[in-house]
């Protein structure tokens, strides 16, 4: 037996769903404010409750479109590309940043938009590469251009060529309002060959006595009927002034029409809409309640990632400490989120953090990481850890000096029983041979970075077998042949991870701890030497490594006679070639790069290059590879294109960005390819996105598989 709601007729229930999922036409086109920032349900919600909601209701929510930002026009384009007749239904769209390429597949898709509104408030991080490619597919009947005076970024400057273009190609062009009268001035010359348009409001800012010039180029359009503009700041005296000498034109005084509305497209100011917010009464008669909702919420927005992206500017970054200065509650329940991760950047800051967990020692037993870019010295770690007694992770600067052994093994006594992570601190060698029981005092550690000369006894008596029994991830720098014979008379039973950096020191020693823990690895990095060395087997006592790091530098070049072994390797599936970034090689000699130039290559990589060739087609495992995109050059790109598994490419790129996608399109014949990942250092995540987007516009498949991320 069918429900009520099944029987009812489409219209009715069309009726009913209308008021929740209809975008009226004066909240679409209203540039004041954001109307679409509601903390309620998703309106999409409607269409989950069943089969009859979802046919009536789809072509509502999908009527009028307002995307607010990158992730909602990802999504719309993911919808639109799995289901593309989903684009008819879309009649009015709102979109309020460039968004990259995301625009292409919706505008591709949205044939039958009649109301676009576009914002020019285009940042010199984001791209407008999809709403260039889309826009001339589209013909509109009322275009909103929202603006002001920044014009100066790239993308903008892009977006307004196209613009200029498809107002003289756009036939259907009737009406179009222009929120600022910089606009005008920048594209008087494209609305003057409008072939349709009529009417053209113009609203903003000016206090003028005389008419602009531009005025005067847009008036020539033959179509046009009506001028309307409506000024929010246009005193009196400089109004009549300015309507005088519009009737000395004959022209103008036929089309200029001063209006008191404000600056608004479709008519007269909409008043403000009554706060209908109520704060919840469940709340505020539940102050416990009220405290931990509220902390929650303030946990994600104190999150360090979210202040600290590479990618956005200083000056636009918001301090983690923002919300704290919105009321009392949010400064009493969101303080010690602030303290539970500490990065001190600059040593001044220093005497305020030990000041506030002096007063409020609940703060430092509140703190877990604390990261310190500064110069940190002993004597500085020693007057604040003793605050810091839930400390789980300790990270030092590149630029902290070096530790004094003794001071070590005081600093271990304090924050021994809970330091889960130890980064980043130098430590001076021991005057003699030191015990290795040191490391008991570390029983919760799981990451440990060792950077030590220090020797250490090995016998069996002074070695504790239960020391380090959590840690899992080892990264050794500078250190002394007996730290890996100490190490190798632990237990050490969860350790998955070893890594060897050789560009302080050059690794010796290692056969005892590779034959006692190398079966459990399955992440592993090494200098060449060391994967040549017979004693250490590696291939042989890491059997079940996935990912292989090959770390070199000047001092330690790889030429690739460990990939021509006769071992096998049935896990292994990544190989990451890690480098200092100031190598310098003095000699190089050049390959031909397919556009005539050459591409200078390390003379020590060119070995390495020629075995890795000849591996890449046998290796029926390996699915990715990491390196330098110039490596990528003669016979190692053909053999990447016949790699039998090959799934990933992932490469570096600090060069010009010019060859790029000839580069590319030389690499992506590999049938199994799933994708192509670049990351760059020197050029932002925009610049790359927008350039590989138009270089591959007309090539589907490539568009697919590049991807682009940073490598900072």
């Amino acid at each position: 037996m069918s429900s009520p709601a099944n029987s009812l007729p489409d219209e009715i229930i069309s009726e009913i769903l209308a008021p929740a999922l209809r975008i009226t036409d004066a909240q679409f086109s209203d540039l004041r404010s954001s109307r679409f920032m509601k903390f309620s349900e998703s309106s999409s919600a409607y269409l989950l409750v069943c089969k009859s909601w979802l046919r009536v209701a789809t072509p509502l929510l999908y009527g009028v479109i307002p995307l607010r930002s990158r992730a909602q026009a990802q999504a719309l384009a993911a919808a639109l590309t799995s289901n593309p007749e989903l684009g008819r239904f879309i009649k009015r769209l709102r979109v309020e940043g460039g968004y990259g390429i995301s625009m292409d597949p919706i505008l591709q898709s949205a044939k039958n938009i009649s109301h676009l509104c576009l914002s020019l408030h285009i940042t010199h991080s984001d791209s407008a590469s999809g709403l260039c490619r889309g826009l001339p597919l589209l013909s509109p009947v009322h275009l909103i251009l929202d603006g002001g005076r920044a014009t100066n970024s790239q993308p903008i400057e892009k977006l307004i060529d196209v613009l200029e273009k498809c107002l003289l190609a756009w036939t259907q062009l009737v009406q179009s309002f222009l929120s600022s009268i910089f606009i005008v001035l920048i594209i008087s010359d494209a609305l003057a060959k409008a072939p349709a348009l009529e009417t053209l409001v113009i609203g903003g800012s000016l206090e003028a006595t005389r008419v602009p010039p531009y005025l005067h180029i847009v008036a020539e359009n033959p179509t046009l009927k009506d001028i309307r503009i409506t000024w929010w700041f246009f005193p009196n005296s400089s109004r009549q002034t300015f309507y005088n000498e519009t009737q000395t034109f004959p022209r103008l005084r036929s089309l200029v029409h001063l209006s008191d509305q404000k600056d608004t497209p479709n008519g007269p100011l909409i008043e403000p809409e009554l706060n209908s917010f109520v704060y919840p009464a469940q709340l505020a008669a539940d102050p416990a309640q009220e405290d931990a909702i509220w902390s929650r919420i303030l946990f994600f927005a104190t999150q360090l990632t979210n202040h600290y992206h590479w990618d956005v500017p200083f000056s636009q970054r918001i301090p983690r400490t923002a919300s704290l200065y919105v009321c009392k509650l949010f400064a009493r329940v969101g303080t010690p989120h602030i303290y539970k991760h500490i990065r001190l950047a600059v040593v001044r800051r220093l005497p305020s953090f030990l000041l506030q967990v002096s007063r409020q020692p609940s703060l430092g037993h509140n703190t877990r990481s604390l990261h310190l870019n500064h110069d940190a010295n002993a004597d500085i770690l020693k007057i604040i850890l003793p605050h810091l007694p839930s400390l789980v992770t300790l990270q030092l600067g590149e630029d902290a000096p070096m530790i004094p052994w003794k001071s070590f093994a005081e600093l271990s006594e304090l924050m021994g029983p809970n330091l889960q992570i130890l980064r980043g601190m130098r430590i001076n060698k021991a005057s003699g041979s030191a015990t290795p029981r040191l490391f008991s005092l570390y029983t919760q550690m799981r990451e440990l970075s060792w950077d030590s000369g220090t020797k250490f006894k090995t016998e069996p008596r002074v070695v504790l077998y239960s020391a380090l029994n959590n840690l899992v991830k080892l990264t050794i720098d500078n250190f002394d042949e007996s730290l890996l014979g100490a190490l190798a008379r632990m237990d050490l039973p969860v350790l998955r991870g070893v890594t060897f950096y050789p560009f302080r020191s050059i690794p010796t020693g290692g056969a005892e701890f590779f034959q006692k823990h190398g079966p459990k690895l399955t992440q592993l990095t090494l200098c060449e030497s060391q994967l040549n060395n017979p004693e250490l087997a590696i291939w042989r006592n890491c059997p079940m490594v996935t990912t292989l790091g090959v770390a070199c530098d000047k001092k330690h070049p790889v030429n690739g006679s460990w990939l021509a072994t006769f071992e096998t390797h049935p896990f292994l599936e990544t190989i990451v070639f890690v480098s200092t970034s100031y190598i310098q090689y003095q000699q190089q000699q050049s390959y031909q790069n397919g556009n005539g130039g050459t591409t200078p290559m390390p003379m020590p990589m060119t070995p390495l290059l020629s075995v890795l060739s000849n591996c890449i087609l046998t290796w029926k495992r390996l699915t990715q590879l990491e390196m330098p995109l110039y490596f990528a050059l003669g016979k190692i790109s053909k053999a990447l294109n016949q790699a039998p598994h090959l799934n990933s490419l992932i490469f570096w790129n600090r060069h010009d960005t010019r060859q790029l996608p000839t580069r590319i399109r030389k690499l992506s014949e590999a049938p199994t390819l799933a994708r192509i990942q670049i990351r760059d250092s020197n050029h932002s995540m925009a610049h790359l996105d927008e350039i590989l987007s138009d270089a591959f516009a007309a090539e589907p498949r490539l568009s697919a598989l590049v991807t682009v991320a940073s490598e900072r």
